[in-house]
C-alpha cells in the first residue's frame, strides 16, 4: 500500500494530500513511525492540516513522548476545533500522564460538537468512573448503549457499575 502511494503520488499531483495521509496512517499502524513522522512532516511542509498535525501527536504518543503528543493535539484543537479525533487523542494523552479529570474534560468538550459517537461516550464514562463522577459515568454509558444497542463494552460497563 505504502510502494502504490508514492506511485500514485508521482503521477497525479492533485491527490497528494489524500495519499501521503494513506501512507503515514499505514506507516503508523505497521510501526514505522519515523516514516510516519517523516510523511506527515512533510504534509506539514506543504500546507498544515488537522489529519497531520494529529498524526505527528499520535507517532509522538507511541514513542512515549507524551508532552510533544499533548502540545501538537492542544495546537490542533485550538486550530480546528472541530477535528474530533484530536481530542480523542488528547484525552488518551492526558489520560496516560495520570491527568483523569483533565481527560474527561476533553472528551466532554468534543462531545459538546458532536455527542452522536458511542465510543467517545464510553470513554467518557470510563474516565468519569475513574475520577469518582458515578452520575456522569451512568448517564454516558447510557447515551453510548442509547447510540448503539449492541455495544457490547458500555452494556457491561453500565453493568459493573451498577453491581457496586
Amino acid at each position: 500500500a505504502i510502494e502504490e502511494c508514492d506511485r500514485l503520488m508521482a503521477h497525479d499531483p492533485s491527490s497528494v494530500a489524500q495519499l501521503r495521509r494513506l501512507k503515514a496512517a499505514t506507516q503508523l499502524r505497521l510501526g514505522r513511525l519515523s516514516d510516519a513522522r517523516a510523511t506527515y512532516e512533510g504534509q506539514m511542509a506543504d500546507r498544515e492540516v488537522a489529519w497531520a498535525r494529529t498524526g505527528l501527536a499520535k507517532a509522538a504518543f507511541q514513542e512515549g513522548r507524551l508532552d510533544e503528543a499533548a502540545y501538537l493535539l492542544r495546537q490542533t484543537v485550538e486550530i480546528n476545533g472541530a477535528y474530533l479525533e484530536a481530542y480523542e487523542w488528547l484525552s488518551r494523552v492526558l489520560d496516560r500522564q495520570g491527568n483523569v479529570g483533565a481527560a474527561r474534560d476533553v472528551l466532554r468538550r468534543s462531545l459538546e460538537g458532536s455527542s452522536r459517537s458511542a465510543y467517545r461516550q464510553l470513554r467518557l464514562g470510563e474516565l468519569s468512573l475513574r475520577s469518582g463522577d458515578l452520575d456522569t459515568a451512568t448517564e454516558a454509558f447510557q447515551r453510548s448503549i442509547a447510540l448503539d444497542t449492541g455495544f457490547k463494552e458500555a452494556r457491561e460497563a453500565l453493568a459493573r457499575l451498577e453491581a457496586n
